[in-house]
C-alpha cells in the first residue's frame, strides 16, 4: 500500500474535546490496528479518552474529556487550584466544572482557593468536618452536559464551613439541620440561602446581606457591623455582638434576640423581640414602624 503524505497536524489536545485530523494522505488509509494514545508523552488520565481512525485518506483523532465528582483528602496541602496534586481522591487534580465533594475525611481542611477568578464547579457538598475557605471565588455553575453530578449549588449537609472568600451559586445554597455555615472576614454571600441550620455572621469588617435568607438560626457575632438589606428575610436571629441594621422598608420575619450590642435602622420585625442591648432607630418618628417593644 503507497500512502503520499499531504499535510501532518501537532495537536494539543489537553483540555480539549473535538475531531483532529493529524494526517491526510492520497490513497487508501487501510485498517487500523489497535494503538497506544498518549497525551503530552504520558498516559491518558481518567477523565480523558481518544480514539483513532482512518477513513477518506485521513487519520483522525477523536478526543473526550468528562468532568468526575472529586472528594478532597487534601493529602498533599490545602491548595484547591488546577494544578496543585495529591489533594483529591484517585490523584485527580481539579479541572473547572468538576463536582466536588468535602466529606470531612481528609487532612488539611484549611482551604486556600486559586487566586483571581478563584474556582468554578457545577455543584459542591459538605457533609462532614470543620472546613475553612479562603482567598479566591468559588463559582457554582449548572452545566447542561456532563457525567459529574450537575446541582448548581451548594450543600452543607453536615459538619461546619468558614468562608473568608465570595460565594455564589446559581441554584442558592442549602444548610441542613445539624450543618452550619459562617461567614467571615473577606466573605460575601452571592447567592439565596435555604437554612434549616445555622448561618453565623462572624466579622470585625462591616457586611450588608443582599442574599435572601430563609429559616433556619441566624447569628451575629463579633464587632462589624451587619446591615440586613434583603429583598426577603426570616428564621430565628440572636445579636450577641456589634451593630445591626434593619434597612428601611426591609421585613425580618421571625423572633428576634439581641443578648448585646446596638440595633439600629427603621425595617421592621415580625416576630417576638428580646431585647438586652442598644436599640437606636435612625430617625424618632419611626420607633412605632418598628415594633420591637
Amino acid at each position: 500500500m503507497l500512502l503520499l503524505l499531504v499535510q501532518r497536524q501537532s495537536i494539543s489536545a489537553t483540555g480539549h474535546t473535538g475531531t483532529f485530523d493529524i494526517l491526510t494522505a492520497s490513497g487508501t488509509m487501510g485498517t487500523l490496528g489497535t494503538h497506544g494514545i498518549t497525551l503530552n508523552g504520558e498516559a491518558l488520565g481518567s477523565r480523558q479518552s481518544a480514539t483513532l481512525s482512518g477513513a477518506a485518506g485521513a487519520l483522525t483523532l477523536t478526543t473526550s474529556s468528562t468532568n468526575p465528582n472529586l472528594t478532597w483528602t487534601g493529602g498533599t496541602n490545602g491548595n484547591w487550584n488546577t494544578t496543585a496534586t495529591g489533594n483529591w481522591a484517585s490523584g485527580e487534580v481539579f479541572n473547572a466544572d468538576d463536582f466536588v465533594l468535602f466529606d470531612g475525611t481528609g487532612a488539611n481542611q484549611s482551604i486556600t482557593v486559586g487566586d483571581g477568578y478563584g474556582v468554578q464547579v457545577a455543584g459542591m457538598r459538605i457533609t462532614g468536618g470543620n472546613y475553612t475557605f479562603s482567598n479566591g471565588a468559588i463559582h457554582g455553575v449548572a452545566p447542561t452536559t456532563g457525567t459529574q453530578t450537575r446541582t448548581g449549588k451548594l450543600e452543607v449537609t453536615g459538619g461546619s464551613a468558614t468562608f473568608n472568600n465570595a460565594i455564589d451559586f446559581v441554584n442558592g445554597i442549602d444548610v441542613s439541620s445539624g450543618a452550619a455555615i459562617e461567614l467571615g472576614n473577606g466573605g460575601s454571600f452571592g447567592s439565596a440561602i435555604v437554612n434549616a441550620g445555622t448561618v453565623r455572621f462572624n466579622r470585625t469588617e462591616n457586611y450588608t446581606l443582599t442574599s435572601n435568607i430563609a429559616g433556619g438560626n441566624v447569628i451575629k457575632t463579633n464587632t462589624g457591623k451587619l446591615t440586613l438589606n434583603a429583598a426577603t428575610m426570616s428564621g430565628t436571629f440572636t445579636q450577641e455582638l456589634g451593630t445591626v441594621e434593619l434597612a428601611a422598608s426591609r421585613t425580618w420575619t421571625g423572633d428576634y434576640t439581641q443578648t448585646a450590642g446596638t440595633l439600629t435602622g427603621s425595617g421592621t420585625v415580625t416576630g417576638d423581640a428580646n431585647l438586652s442591648g442598644t436599640v437606636t432607630p435612625g430617625l424618632t418618628h419611626q420607633i412605632a414602624e418598628l415594633p420591637l417593644f
